[in-house]
């Protein structure tokens, strides 16, 4: 069988690039939204592309600004993009090594850049749609040079990206809902994008023409494209070759304390408080403590049953050690962000699950390829409450196992 697995190495400004060919041990992770995920990679110190002037990455500071390409299946368009945030310089009895680790580009730019406006204070975006409330958030902060705000005393331009450019297109006012966020200066354009993002179902879209120069989007509508009908996983089928199912009660919150600094009320702030009925009646009480986007108590409301269809109930999730089959292959037939069919025969179980992420493994360059089905608690949950929450969510599978080829 082919190898479904390509990685490129590509320079500062992404000018030049060159196939990595041999390598170590390479792991990827990749999310439903554009800024999750994060990619390893480690080879010999003296692997051709490592000294290739035209990438320029040798010197002392191995891979200060080169990025990575990681292709599944799909040679087109990469599942994983991102530069380098880590490098490990290492020698032991097996000789020199170089570990290098990486980041989705989008989490990248936004983590680069922190909510600033004229007088240190919070600004308020009020009334404004979903998808133009993310896209001023990027373009008052370093996206756009036009509407960038840059405060009395800053020493630098804001819109410098380095040996790359970064520009964020304007909304179009295409999310249904209309909201009032207030952001506190200081606070990172990633965490206060991804809470945005995750509580009303928008991606941040990416291309880049020339290489080197980037243009992000708001999705405002991210679909999620239904192919239960077509694409089954199952044992029976032969897309499945284990089945596990896990019903998750630690994490369950059916009583929800809304507390915002911003609004009206005693001392300035604002708390309200929601319940899921059912889930109480089911469980009992279990409570959990938010600090909402939004200032406007009715909005907020929103958000809180948001939340409760999160946490009311026991998170379900699958372990599925899936196989490559004609009409269910990862990548090709279905992707992240589809919705597919899962069965398990033996305990009459069948559901439409959402796929949240995959796993991509190729240690001994034999590449493994997991698809991460179920509902995921990511971001949001660890940026709004106490406690922590994973990037991906749960309900990780095996993958299929390639023999890939000697080059």
């Amino acid at each position: 069988m082919a190898n479904p697995l390509a990685i490129w190495v590509r320079s500062a400004d992404r000018s030049a690039g060159m196939p990595v060919t041999d390598w170590l041990a390479f792991s990827c992770e990749v999310g439903q939204y554009t800024t999750q995920g994060s990619a390893s990679l480690s080879v010999r110190a003296n692997d051709p592309w490592i000294t290739n002037s035209a990438l320029d990455i040798g010197g002392v500071e191995y891979g200060a600004a080169f990025s990575i390409d990681v292709f599944w299946q799909n040679m087109t368009t990469p599942i994983f993009s991102g530069p380098t945030t880590t490098v490990r310089m290492v020698e032991d009895r097996r000789g020199a090594r170089l570990e290098f680790t990486f980041e989705p580009w989008v989490a990248h730019f936004l983590n680069r850049r922190i909510q600033l406006s004229n007088a240190y204070a919070k600004t308020n975006m009020a009334a404004l749609t979903a998808d133009d409330a993310l896209a001023l958030l990027m373009r008052a902060n370093g996206f756009n040079a036009g509407t960038t705000v840059t405060p009395f005393g800053y020493p630098a331009t804001r819109t410098d990206f380095g040996p790359i450019i970064v520009t964020c297109n304007a909304a179009g006012s295409g999310h249904a809902t209309t909201i009032n966020v207030d952001i506190s200066d200081g606070r990172r354009i990633l965490e206060e994008a991804e809470r945005l993002m995750e509580a009303y179902d928008m991606n941040i879209l990416w291309t880049e023409s020339p290489r080197g120069t980037f243009t992000v989007a708001v999705d405002p509508t991210y679909t999620h494209q239904d192919l239960s009908d077509k694409v089954k996983l199952s044992l029976g089928r032969g897309s499945v070759v284990s089945y596990a199912e896990t019903l998750d009660y630690s994490a369950l919150e059916n009583v929800l304390s809304m507390v915002s600094t911003a609004g009206g009320g005693a001392g300035g702030g604002t708390r309200t408080f929601s319940q899921d009925a059912a889930s109480v009646t089911d469980y009992g009480v279990y409570e959990g403590a938010y600090a909402p986007l939004q200032y406007d108590a009715a909005a907020a409301s929103e958000e809180a049953t948001y939340l409760k269809e999160r946490f009311a109930n026991p998170l379900i999730t699958y372990d599925l050690a899936t196989v490559d089959q004609p009409g269910a292959t990862f990548n090709v037939d279905y992707a992240i962000a589809d919705v597919v069919a899962v069965e398990s025969e033996a305990w009459g179980r069948s559901s439409d699950q959402l796929v949240v992420g995959c796993q991509i493994d190729a240690n001994g360059r034999i590449p493994t390829a997991t698809a991460i089905l179920g509902k995921p608690r990511t971001g949001y949950n660890a940026m709004t409450r106490e406690g922590s929450g994973t990037m991906l969510g749960r309900g990780r599978g095996m993958g299929t196992r390639y023999k890939t080829p000697t080059p």
